[in-house]
């Protein structure tokens, strides 16, 4: 199984729920499972803007090993904003079972692998909250460049304190309220 984004979730029951009651029936349960499946929980515009990005970075690599396609794949989740390794995209696409035995990778199973790299994402940063956090929901602030830095992202101290900024007019804003 897999966990499919929030965003997916909702976009699904929007879809399947037919019957507008927001409860779920046994068939619409059943199409519910099949929409997720089909779309690896990613949103409509997430899986357009994969696809384009797919459409152009496969354009005129006809007959590419699947060495080149890991490449092409690592430099769309690098786009995309995810930090892997050549190596751990190589890995996941390995992961993925070719069925049509081609050396190419094809869209659908391009999805798979972005649905594995965002997975592996959120199980690194369940694992960044064990070591840093104070419980498994909660991240001091002082430890932020740190978790950041694990997961491979490293924002500048201007971008930090930044967020730090932002975060603390929210807040006060919150109180206000």
């Amino acid at each position: 199984g897999y966990a499919p984004t929030l965003q997916g979730t909702m976009e699904a029951m929007e879809y399947i729920d037919v019957d507008g009651d927001m409860r779920i029936d046994l068939l619409e349960f059943d199409n519910l499972r099949e929409y997720l499946r089909k779309t690896e929980g990613m949103t409509k515009e997430a899986i357009a803007d994969l696809k384009e990005l797919f459409e152009k970075a496969t354009k005129g690599t006809e007959g590419s090993s699947r060495d080149a396609a890991s490449e092409e794949v690592w430099r769309l989740t690098s786009l995309m904003g995810y930090s892997c390794t050549v190596q751990d995209i190589r890995n996941i696409t390995k992961e993925v079972e070719d069925a049509d035995n081609y050396e190419e990778l094809i869209f659908p199973e391009l999805m798979k692998v972005m649905r594995l790299v965002r997975e592996q994402e959120k199980d690194r940063i369940v694992d960044i909250f064990k070591v840093y956090g104070t419980d498994t929901d909660t991240l001091p602030i002082e430890y932020l460049a740190l978790g950041l830095a694990d997961l491979g992202y490293y924002p500048s101290e201007d971008a930090i304190y930044e967020l730090l900024d932002h975060m603390s007019e929210t807040m006060a804003e919150e109180d206000f309220l």
